[in-house]
C-alpha cells in the first residue's frame, strides 16, 4: 500500500508538463496510455514503441509496456519486430521476432535493473516488477526522463539498446492520472 501511495504521488507529476533536459534522442519513442479492467482487477500502464530504420536491411522495432494493477504484481511486456525494406512502392508489414530477454529503465536510474528472460523461444516476453521498480518508471516518465530499453533476440549475442524520451501529451497525462487514482480503494 505504501508503494501504491508513492505511485500516486509520482502521478502528481502527470498533471504538469515536464521540463526536458535534452530535446535530442537516439530513437523517437511513441507513447500510449493503457487502462485495464479485466475480471475486475483494474490496472494502468504505458506502452512505449520505437525503433530504427536500416537503409539496406530489415528495420528493428520494439513495443514495450509497463503496467500496475490494484491486485497482483506490476508487469512489463516486450515485443520485437522486424520490417523488411519495401520492394518497389509497397509497404512491408512488420513481423514479430523471438525475444530472449528485455529490460526497461530510466536512463539515469541507480541500482539494478530488473531483467526479463524467456526460457523458451517466444515472440513476446512478460515479466514481473516490484512496485518500487514500477513507481520509478512512472516517475521517470512523468518527469520527462530519458529511457533505455534493451532487447535481445534469440540467436543474438548482444542486446539492442534503444534510448529516447517518451513524452505524454496533456490528455494522456490526465487519463493516466485518473486511472492511477482509481487504483486506490
Amino acid at each position: 500500500m505504501k508503494a501504491l501511495a508513492a505511485l500516486l504521488l509520482a502521478c502528481v507529476f502527470c498533471t504538469i508538463s515536464p521540463v526536458m533536459a535534452q530535446s535530442a534522442t537516439e530513437v523517437v519513442m511513441r507513447v500510449a496510455t493503457l487502462v485495464h479492467a479485466e475480471s475486475g482487477n483494474r490496472g494502468c500502464g504505458v506502452r512505449v514503441t520505437g525503433g530504427r530504420t536500416e537503409p539496406k536491411g530489415p528495420s528493428s522495432w520494439f513495443d514495450a509496456s509497463f503496467n500496475v494493477y490494484r491486485q497482483g504484481p506490476a508487469l512489463v511486456q516486450a515485443i520485437g519486430y522486424e520490417i523488411a525494406p519495401p520492394e518497389f512502392d509497397e509497404q512491408t508489414p512488420p513481423e514479430r521476432v523471438a525475444i530472449q530477454r528485455a529490460w526497461l529503465k530510466v536512463e539515469d536510474a541507480t541500482g539494478t535493473t530488473r531483467l526479463g528472460e524467456n526460457a523458451y523461444v517466444r515472440d513476446s516476453l512478460v515479466y514481473a516488477l516490484t512496485m518500487d521498480e514500477a513507481v520509478a518508471l512512472f516517475a521517470g516518465l512523468a518527469k520527462g526522463k530519458r529511457f533505455a530499453i534493451g532487447v535481445r533476440r534469440w540467436g543474438q549475442r548482444e542486446e539492442t539498446v534503444y534510448v529516447g524520451t517518451p513524452q505524454l501529451d496533456d490528455e494522456q497525462r490526465r487519463e493516466l492520472g485518473t486511472c492511477l487514482a482509481g487504483l486506490v480503494p
